[in-house]
């Protein structure tokens, strides 16, 4: 599954990987509804569209599902507004169809590649698919005298560690 989404990118299958290590923890039906998820999950259950659209209007942006943990507001599926018809079309495409979102997310990650040729990588200890992942969770690689390394500091941290965990995997010889 890894090697069918990236093929055709740059993105090495490292990156990939390290990307669903740390936005969903390798869980295809991951979701976050900012700091309410079981709060949403409750409302789901019990089909209360009203109480759904009071928490995604407090919560939006930081609505996303799947392995790639997208937001709703820049996602492949849907048409990105904060309305709850939209929201669970993005859940229930991304659900249903767990390859085309790491297909989304690798074609993704190939463009925060992009954005880290040539600039410089001091932040991410030189690291490009550091900083490819970096870019991805900013949607943009931030400068290096940008805020965005003040406030989301530990993003980079997390995603080293993913990145370690996903070398470290990728690495070993499988288990016969």
């Amino acid at each position: 599954m890894l090697l069918a989404a990236i093929v055709g990118t740059g993105v090495p299958v490292e990156t990939l990987y390290a990307g669903m290590i740390a936005e969903s923890d390798l869980e295809p039906r991951a979701e976050r509804w900012g700091r309410q998820t079981i709060l949403a999950r409750e409302y789901i259950g019990e089909d209360d569209t009203e109480a759904l659209q009071w928490l995604i209007d407090s919560v939006w942006p930081d609505v996303s599902f799947g392995y790639s943990q997208r937001i709703v507001k820049y996602h492949w599926a849907g048409d990105q507004t904060p309305t709850v018809k939209n929201v669970m079309a993005v859940r229930q495409a991304v659900f249903d169809d767990p390859e085309k979102d790491l297909r989304q997310m690798a074609l993704h990650l190939d463009w925060c590649r992009t954005q880290t040729e040539n600039r410089p990588l001091d932040k991410v200890n030189g690291d490009r698919e550091l900083g490819s992942l970096v870019c991805y969770n900013a949607g943009h690689y931030p400068s290096l005298h940008s805020n965005w390394w003040t406030f989301y500091g530990a993003h980079v941290s997390r995603y080293q560690a993913a990145l370690d965990q996903a070398r470290t995997e990728l690495a070993e010889p499988p288990i016969p």
